[in-house]
């Protein structure tokens, strides 16, 4: 794997001027960015290295739920392929650093599958929500998909909802009361949420081809997992069919998020890597050793044109 980040994001260092700036980072994220720029080399290592940690615990959380027919590393594989798709996406971005925290989330929350004793679990998807909501506002709507998720997996239980509710407040809390203390509330709030609210902004420049190629593979993609919902779950236990259904909510929720992110651009699509890459990765599972190379060979030769086509130009 650390091969294939290299070879998709290596593009980043020859291209000149091919990353564009970050917006809208949340209050840890603009912490972050203190050390570094986020288009710094230093950053772009960190990126790397982060994308590498991600890719190997998707892969774990995948394959310790028995998410997939076989244990493999397609999961992480088409995360990092999700996330180096475009040279939009290859600042360190708050939207990939918030990712981290959403795969620890529903690590907690498929934990919590037939588990008397889960308040600590449930509270913990609050919590690293939460927590990834802070480095990139959108997150907070997987508060809804854990709530979801919660009444997927388990009988509902309304001490269970507000478990998982102040667990996602808590993080909130201790910021905020951090920002009191040091006489910045009203900035903290103003940084982290009400800038972030807007309905239908969306900053995509159609007149652009690129960017219309750029936006209709991504298209393709959703429209490829949302016709094989129901093969994902194809004999398969009614256990790893919920969790499956878990990732679906997430991919809607996802979604929903564009219609209420300020200046929304390509590099929210990132929000959409985590679910969308174990599902790609159930896709090019099920096809043929022949077919999915073929495909996937496609795929990479077309990714990098996008990004070199600077240099081919």
């Amino acid at each position: 794997m650390i091969f294939y980040i290299l070879l998709l994001r290596l593009s980043v260092f020859i291209v000149p001027g091919s990353v564009p700036e970050n917006v809208h980072a949340g209050v840890l994220a603009e912490h972050l960015y203190h050390f570094f720029k986020p288009d710094s080399p230093g950053a772009h290592i960190f990126a790397f290295l982060l994308l590498l940690v991600q890719a190997m615990l998707l892969n774990a959380l995948v394959i310790r739920h028995r998410l997939g027919h076989a244990p493999n590393l397609f999961p992480g594989v088409f995360y990092i392929m999700f996330c180096s798709a475009f040279p939009d996406f290859h600042t360190l971005s708050p939207v990939l650093l918030g990712n981290t925290f959403l795969i620890f989330a529903l690590g907690e929350l498929f934990k919590t599958y037939k588990n008397p004793q889960c308040a600590d679990h449930i509270f913990n998807v609050g919590f690293w929500t939460g927590v990834a909501s802070l480095f990139y506002f959108p997150f907070i709507f997987f508060v809804i998909g854990g709530l979801i998720g919660l009444g997927i997996l388990r009988a509902f239980s309304i001490r269970e909802q507000l478990i998982l509710l102040f667990g996602a407040i808590t993080p909130y809390f201790l910021a905020a009361t951090y920002f009191f203390w040091h006489d910045q509330l009203g900035s903290f709030w103003q940084k982290q949420v009400s800038d972030n609210l807007r309905l239908f902004d969306f900053r995509f420049d159609f007149a652009q081809s690129e960017q219309l190629i750029k936006t209709g593979l991504l298209v393709l993609a959703l429209l490829v997992m949302f016709l094989s919902m129901g093969a994902y779950k194809a004999k398969k236990v009614i256990q790893i069919q919920k969790k499956i259904d878990i990732l679906l909510v997430s991919l809607f929720i996802g979604l929903l998020t564009f219609l209420f992110q300020a200046e929304v651009t390509m590099e929210h699509f990132l929000i959409l890597a985590v679910p969308a890459g174990v599902l790609l990765a159930f896709n090019f599972s099920d096809m043929t050793k022949q077919w999915a190379e073929s495909v996937h060979l496609i795929l990479l030769l077309i990714l990098l044109a996008i990004q070199y086509k600077p240099l081919l130009a």
